[in-house]
């Protein structure tokens, strides 16, 4: 009994010296992490509102308020890390191998723009063997549901006039 009251005694003091050491990295860190999910929910709150103001779609600007909400709050958390003590050195290499993954998968569905239109890629991870039927099918599937909603989509025409200057 004497040797695990010594035990308890030893747990004691032990979590007792580690809350004198860092409480108040911890309260901190705690208060950081705080502080960025209250800006990142104002913030997100005024991107939305400005992009729905300026007449941008709404599913868009949804979207974007929450990125910039979850990227504030993601920034603070590794601020609230560093002040803890843990190295964010991993975590800062590891979000800019992840942006720019991002970036490059990206960059393919965003930059066909035509003329009045706004071309959308499908990818699909399928076997290559199978990759032009499942293209196919999926191509097939789409136009099916859009003709049974009865939604047709223009085809941008363009007209050209050619004046005969010479004669």
């Amino acid at each position: 009994m004497e040797q695990e009251l010594q035990q308890a005694q030893e747990i004691y003091n032990l979590m007792v010296e580690f809350m004198v050491n860092y409480s108040f990295q911890i309260v901190g860190a705690i208060i950081i992490v705080l502080l960025g999910m209250f800006v990142g929910k104002k913030v997100s709150g005024l991107i939305e509102n400005l992009m729905v103001r300026k007449n941008r779609d709404v599913t868009l600007s949804h979207f974007a308020a929450g990125f910039v909400k979850i990227l504030i709050v993601a920034m603070t958390a590794i601020i609230a890390l560093g002040k803890i003590g843990i190295s964010v050195t991993p975590f800062v290499a590891a979000i800019g191998a992840v942006s720019l993954g991002a970036g490059l998968a990206l960059q393919g569905l965003l930059s066909n723009y035509g003329d009045s239109s706004i071309d959308i890629g499908m990818r699909y991870w399928v076997p290559t063997a199978s990759l032009f039927d499942t293209n196919y099918r999926a191509n097939l599937a789409v136009f099916k549901a859009l003709a049974e909603n009865n939604i047709e989509i223009p085809f941008p025409q363009r007209h050209v006039h050619l004046i005969n200057q010479g004669e």
